[in-house]
């Protein structure tokens, strides 16, 4: 289904033309850190790295982060992350896992074809190849060490996958779209390598093509009141957090900027965990929709303050796994109410259904 058009009279594309690129001298440019020799043994411990430069990348150091340019692409080495921890919440949680029927879809690493995981500072992604945005995020909150960090960061890709299975800034330039993190940049500032957790969140498979109008209104408030709680109570979080996939989600190739054309969520999707001391481990899972804001028809001025107001975003964890071909394991009970009905507040029996308020 082609939107193209539609969305250009939504205003969802601008046609603003090309921006111009200011130059720069030679001096500015960053140090080669091969050419010097200070990357010979990054170079020796990485097969990642060994690749890159095989392809003519180069290694650098700007600002004492080390970066990898290929041609006009910008990458960050993602050495010694830990990522996701399946025993963060006292108690095993794995990440969710793919369907057969997906499964294939998933981008493979080029240091271990037999890995999908990518690991970052405090979460671990899993990367759609197909449509070049996650299949899911999964990230571990702790309250209690919940910093305050400057947000600063530069969108680059990960060196570990194929460049061609991310979305870069060809899609997002010059539209309504935002580069929305799927790991909410706060949710892993927290520890001792808070700084890194940050700018870990800034890589092109922690990004989804997002409309403006969700992002920074309903989604936002969906994350702030899980953040929020966390700091609050200093409690352990887990969340899974993700695009909703359809085979009949509209084309998009911002106006023949993407060489090959990808498809827009139209709904996105979060679930949050937590070890109950009574009750065990517990979940909910939130569905929120952007079809709207992609015909132009969005209320970006509607504010979800109250618990009830996210009841309608509410879907049990068994729908969801149906919506999205993935499995939630230990979780599919958790949470699970045969009478809540995607965006149907009134069919909801929110007592049988955990909640963060009553956690």
């Amino acid at each position: 289904m082609e939107v193209n058009s539609n969305l250009k009279a939504s205003g969802f594309i601008h046609n603003n033309g090309p921006q111009r690129a200011a130059r720069k001298n030679v001096s500015d440019l960053p140090k080669d850190l091969f050419a010097s020799g200070v990357g010979d043994q990054a170079l020796e411990n990485s097969a990642v790295l060994k690749k890159m430069v095989a392809k003519g990348g180069r290694l650098h150091d700007i600002n004492g982060e080390k970066r990898i340019q290929l041609g006009n692409d910008w990458f960050r080495p993602y050495e010694n992350r830990e990522g996701y921890d399946e025993n963060f919440l006292g108690t095993r949680l794995e990440m969710p896992q793919l369907d057969p029927s997906v499964a294939d879809q998933a981008s493979k690493r080029i240091d271990d074809p037999n890995k999908s995981e990518l690991e970052y500072t405090h979460f671990s992604i899993v990367q759609n190849k197909e449509r070049k945005m996650p299949f899911f995020t999964a990230v571990n909150i702790d309250g209690a060490q919940v910093k305050d960090v400057e947000r600063s960061g530069k969108w680059l890709f990960d060196p570990r996958i194929p460049r061609e299975d991310q979305l870069g800034n060809e899609a997002y330039k010059q539209n309504d779209i935002d580069r929305g993190h799927m790991v909410r940049r706060r949710d892993s500032t927290w520890g001792s390598n808070a700084e890194q957790g940050s700018t870990d969140t800034f890589v092109y498979t922690n990004a989804a093509l997002q409309h403006k109008d969700l992002n920074q209104d309903e989604w936002l408030d969906l994350e702030d009141r899980i953040l929020n709680k966390a700091d609050a109570t200093d409690s352990k979080m887990t969340v899974f957090t993700g695009p909703v996939f359809r085979d009949d989600d509209p084309s998009f190739d911002n106006g023949g900027k993407l060489a090959e054309p990808t498809k827009i969520p139209q709904e996105f999707w979060k679930v949050v965990a937590w070890n109950d001391p009574e009750k065990g481990l517990q979940s909910e899972a939130f569905v929120m929709s952007q079809r709207a804001d992609l015909a132009g028809k969005g209320n970006p001025d509607e504010e979800l303050v109250s618990e009830s107001d996210f009841n309608m975003y509410r879907v049990p964890i068994s729908q969801l796994e149906e919506m999205t071909k993935l499995k939630f394991p230990g979780l599919s009970k958790t949470n699970d109410c045969q009478s809540c009905s995607l965006m149907d507040p009134s069919k909801c029996v929110s007592e049988q259904i955990p909640t963060l308020a009553t956690a």
